[in-house]
């Protein structure tokens, strides 16, 4: 893994633990957002960059 997919990774874990924590609070559409976009950084992380 290169330093911009772990930089991703890292974004997608705090995007899945504030999503997480919306959604167990009262505020669930901001969680769902927050996890769907957690998803994305996920599968950025997860693609191969090979030049």
């Amino acid at each position: 893994m290169n330093k911009e997919q772990i930089s991703y990774l890292i974004i997608a874990l705090m995007m899945f633990l504030v999503g997480i924590t919306y959604l167990l609070s009262a505020d669930k559409t901001l969680g769902i957002v927050f996890v769907c976009s957690g998803t994305t950084f996920l599968a950025l992380s997860s693609m191969d960059k090979k030049k």
